[in-house]
């Protein structure tokens, strides 16, 4: 029974996440405009950041 349900599996699914990466995405007050994607994280929309000069000069 265990080889038929395993053989059953196998076929049917051919892959079983066992790991989902926690990225934890930090940056300072003054860089704007990251919005970290669910797939690519922070990388995922480099061309809308900015910096806020007024808040950039502490």
């Amino acid at each position: 029974l265990i080889d038929r349900v395993q053989r059953q599996v196998h076929e049917d699914v051919p892959l079983i996440p066992i790991y989902a990466h926690l990225e934890i995405d930090v940056s300072r007050r003054y860089v704007q405009g990251l919005d970290p994607g669910p797939v690519a994280g922070l990388w995922w929309n480099p061309e809308e950041w900015w910096v806020n000069r007024s808040e950039a000069i502490d």
